[in-house]
């Protein structure tokens, strides 16, 4: 039996030739060629950072607290935020879709604290993952003090005064007294709070406004709303004047006697509104007599009445009587 053998060594033997040859040409030169590949691959990003765009934002800085303790000085309020990425992602967030904040609940003592600024994403920048967003200043220090509650009084502030004639009565606010709110050193000293300006110049009647509180200090906050309500009652006001030099006048004497002996001025105390007491004089007033009893020449004592314009309260007179002298007119 007869075996047939074929010879596979000429083969591998090409087979290796053409390994050490791509091999070969892989190593040729390898320096360049390394370089070459990582010219390329920085170009590639550099590329890709070459189409990244910055847009910086200023957001407001939020501070979580606990119960019991506020802020007691000034801190930073707003921070800068700058958002790196693709020109339309950056053009897809909103300056409301970042939200600063630091959190101080931790912190149950009085004295400045260093806290982290931490950035929230909202809205479009949720959907924007690439984005590359960071703050400016990572950290801030505030200084926080044990909160006091207080009720203090509300105490109106008018400007001007009344027209003449007019004065005010009452004023009462509504509520008289509030709550305020802050750091224990600045509330201690707060012993009321005022409102703003209530212009009285014109006020002739009674009314009701809403008035704004004055805050004192920048650190305490008002509970309940910083408005109160005030009412005023504006009266017209009273005056008491005395009337001199007044006529006395003989009324219903019979035609044929006549007044021989000449009468005193006499002078009334009257209480009235100022404006109309203004408005008259003297002359508007008179002392009364009446001669209807008189029957023939003799002398009379008469009592006297006061005769005063409407609205005058008459408080007294003089004289309150008159010996009252007539005769016949044709004479003795």
């Amino acid at each position: 039996m007869s075996t047939t053998r074929t010879n596979s060594s000429p083969m591998k033997g090409r087979l290796r030739l053409k390994s050490r040859s791509v091999l070969a040409r892989v190593l040729d030169n390898w320096p360049a060629k390394v370089l070459s590949v990582t010219v390329a691959v920085l170009l590639t990003v550099f590329n890709s950072f070459a189409r990244l765009e910055e847009r910086s934002i200023t957001v407001p800085l939020s501070v979580v607290l606990n119960e019991e303790y506020v802020p007691a000085a000034a801190h930073t309020e707003k921070v800068r935020v700058v958002v790196r990425g693709e020109p339309d992602a950056i053009d897809r967030v909103s300056d409301t879709d970042v939200e600063a904040f630091v959190d101080l609940s931790p912190y149950r003592s009085d004295g400045v604290h260093r806290a982290t600024v931490n950035i929230a994403r909202t809205g479009g920048a949720l959907e924007e993952n690439h984005l590359e967003i960071r703050v400016e200043p990572l950290e801030i220090e505030v200084a926080l003090e044990r909160r006091l509650v207080r009720r203090v009084p509300v105490e109106p502030v008018l400007f001007g005064v009344p027209p003449a004639g007019y004065e005010i009565a009452s004023t009462r606010v509504t509520p008289p007294s509030i709550e305020i709110d802050g750091p224990r050193s600045r509330v201690e000293f707060i012993t009321a709070v005022k409102t703003e300006q209530v212009d009285m110049s014109s006020r002739t009647e009674e009314f009701t406004t809403r008035v704004s509180l004055v805050n004192p200090d920048p650190f305490v906050a008002f509970r309940g709303g910083d408005t109160v309500e005030f009412r005023a009652q504006i009266d017209e006001r009273i005056a008491l004047a005395t009337f001199d030099s007044v006529e006395i006048v003989v009324l219903d004497l019979d035609p044929d006697l006549i007044v021989l002996a000449p009468l005193p001025a006499g002078s009334v105390r009257v209480q009235a509104r100022e404006l109309d007491i203004e408005r008259y004089q003297s002359t508007d007033v008179q002392l009364i007599i009446d001669a209807q009893g008189v029957d023939g020449p003799g002398t009379y004592t008469l009592p006297t009445r006061p005769d005063v314009p409407p609205g005058f309260a008459v408080l007294r007179f003089e004289p309150t009587e008159i010996d009252l002298v007539v005769g016949d007119e044709a004479g003795p």
